[in-house]
């Protein structure tokens, strides 16, 4: 993987003569084995812009590999931050139309691919990317993100000037001024643990959706999608019987994870000890012409340690396995680096975890393959089938909401994260809900009248429930069936969390993850299938099952879903009660940044430490916002 910046100029007007050699250099944990710039210039010769990339090596590991990079005499040059999967066979059809090659890089298939298919050519990439492309003689600027975001990328205009980053860390340095933050986005990440595409963080300043591309000239910017995910739900006609749905599907995997192998590094496979991971270690075990190496992280507080598992699937494999067990304060200690990881805030605390595990990982091998997407293709979370039992009461009384959230209440607390009583309450919370709604008030941090009580009204939160409405209707996924949280679980949740987190995450240790549940052809296939191929009895991830029922442990098959977590409940009384203090309770520091309400502050914390309500959530989302703000708006 790799980091891009740059900035081209749209006008007529001179174009800013920046030094951009900081803005890459702060990129360099993306791309530690390289650096380059280039100078971008228009049909006549004038200068207008300037590319840069910070590069880690993986295929091609020659200096014909380097970026940015230009083709056919530079009329088109790229800053690509991904992984073509399907170079050789894209090279082999472009070859065949005459187009020629120096080099063993994807890259250079990249750019051939736009030579010789113009704006279709994302269509053609099985690739996870974010890329900069410049054609000199249209005088035209492309910047595209892959279908699922698996890689970021920020742009903003500013003077006429198109700038874009990897990074917000990096755009702020190429912007004429400091952006400004946005009290709108903060409302929704505060609600939903992170800033949705295209918003940010920064008034001004824009994130390209997944699965999309901005055209940008002298007329102005314009983004299209090229990967539209709703169709995807469409169904076949003729959908096949599951013996044979089984099978195929089988070969898909076993491709995806074949083409996700091909490297010029060392690779490893990040091994949890749940069934997604351990399906890719088996694939990859059947598949690798070498050993195959894992690579797990476990912790001495039991009931969040999956380590006994990952090393029963790696014995069962015979998978060569590294691993290594941490106790509170490895992830206590790494808190305060995270608001350096993540310059946009996101709230979801396994980035700890992840971080560390990236550690681990990158201390051996530059490639990592990963389990991500599992959960949101096969209906692995267990609110999919709470979806169905809730749907007949969605539009009861709020007394019967009460009544059940009364009962949460009484129930023992253990502050577990997910404890029982928790669960409940947040149950209850969908009875008088439609179904999106329902869906995201299950998985917010801060309910939505904790936001208004704690940062004011806000028409952007409920805003954005009326653009989801909009976009499941175009996409057709309104009914009575839960293809629409499927859809905003693999939009919403799997982008802008997970993607992200574990993208900066390993990124900051210059490890490259990927993903084969997220193949296109995967995806495609799994999302057309009936649902009762993947949710059965109760039971989420049927098909998965069945195909990996003779390859994988029978006791992975079927333990209950654990997830990445740690002990936040806990630690937000004790470990980090100081930390709480400082951020939410230094009505000095509140006054002074003038976003926050003190006392719904207060209360929140009260409520938690005296164990009246387990509110572990709302208390990270705002104590990580806060480190944020020190790190990247005091700070400034």
């Amino acid at each position: 993987m790799c980091g891009i910046t740059g900035y081209v100029n749209l006008g007529t007007g001179p174009t800013p003569g920046l030094d951009i050699s900081a803005a890459v250099k702060s990129l360099a944990h993306r791309g530690p084995d390289d650096t380059g710039a280039l100078e971008i210039t228009g049909r006549d010769g004038r200068v207008v812009g300037r590319f840069g990339h910070r590069r880690l090596s993986i295929i091609d590991l020659s200096a014909l590999g380097r970026q940015p990079m230009s083709y056919e005499a530079g009329r088109y040059t790229v800053s690509y931050n991904g992984e073509t999967y399907n170079f050789p066979e894209l090279k082999r059809e472009l070859a065949a139309r005459g187009f020629s090659f120096g080099t063993r890089s994807d890259t250079e298939v990249v750019l051939a691919a736009y030579a010789g298919f113009g704006e279709t050519f994302l269509e053609k990439l099985d690739a996870m990317y974010a890329l900069a492309l410049w054609d000199r003689d249209a005088e035209k600027l492309i910047l595209a993100r892959d279908p699922f975001g698996k890689k970021p990328l920020y742009w903003a205009v500013a003077n006429g000037t198109l700038f874009f980053a990897s990074e917000l860390k990096s755009l702020r340095m190429l912007l004429p001024g400091t952006p400004e933050l946005d009290p709108e986005s903060l409302k929704l990440y505060l609600y939903l643990g992170y800033v949705p595409a295209p918003r940010t963080i920064y008034r001004g300043v824009m994130k390209l959706p997944p699965g999309s591309y901005l055209i940008a000239d002298k007329n102005g910017t314009e983004v299209k999608p090229h990967f539209p995910l709703a169709e995807t739900f469409c169904g076949q006609e003729y959908p096949p019987a599951f013996p044979e749905a089984a099978e195929h599907l089988d070969t898909l995997l076993a491709d995806a994870v074949r083409k996700r192998l091909i490297s010029d590094v060392p690779l490893g496979i990040f091994l949890s000890g749940g069934i997604d991971s351990s399906t890719i270690a088996s694939y990859a075990a059947s598949l690798a012409s070498e050993e195959v190496t894992t690579f797990s992280i476990g912790f001495r507080e039991r009931e969040f340690d999956e380590l006994p598992w990952a090393k029963r699937v790696a014995r069962a494999l015979g998978l060569r396995h590294f691993h290594e067990t941490l106790d509170a304060s490895a992830m206590l200690g790494i808190i305060p680096r995270i608001p350096e990881v993540l310059d946009e805030p996101i709230a979801d605390a396994s980035i700890l975890p992840t971080y560390l595990l990236s550690r681990l990982t990158a201390g051996r091998v530059k490639v990592a393959l990963g389990g991500d997407g599992a959960d949101e293709l096969f209906l692995g979370y267990p609110t999919y089938f709470a979806h169905i039992l809730m749907d007949p009461f969605a539009h009861k009384s709020e007394s019967l909401n009460a009544r059940i959230s009364a009962l949460g209440a009484l129930l023992p607390q253990r502050f577990g994260n997910y404890d029982l009583g928790y669960k409940v309450v947040k149950f209850a919370r969908g009875l008088n809900r439609n179904r999106v709604k329902r869906h995201f008030d299950w998985m917010d941090y801060l309910a939505r009248d904790q936001v208004r009580e704690v940062a004011g009204l806000s028409g952007e939160v409920e805003g954005f429930f009326g653009h989801l409405e909009e976009e499941l209707a175009r996409g057709d996924l309104k009914g009575p069936n839960i293809l629409d949280t499927l859809y905003l679980n693999q939009r919403y949740y799997l982008t802008e969390s997970i993607l992200t987190k574990v993208d900066r995450a390993s990124m900051a240790h210059s490890l490259e993850v990927r993903c084969p549940f997220l193949d296109r052809r995967v995806v495609g296939y799994v999302n057309s299938l009936p649902l009762g191929f993947k949710l059965r009895h109760g039971l989420g991830k049927y098909i998965l099952k069945r195909i990996m029922k003779d390859r994988i442990p029978r006791g992975v098959l079927f333990r209950k879903k654990q997830g990445f977590t740690v002990p936040l409940a806990r630690w937000l009384n004790r470990e980090l009660s100081g930390l709480v203090d400082r951020c939410l309770l230094d009505e000095a520091f509140l006054a002074r940044q003038g976003l926050f309400e003190p006392e719904p502050l207060k209360d929140l914390v009260m409520r938690h430490r005296t164990k009246r309500e387990n509110l572990w959530r709302p208390l990270w989302a705002l104590v990580f916002f806060q480190m944020w703000y020190m790190k990247w708006v005091e700070e400034r």
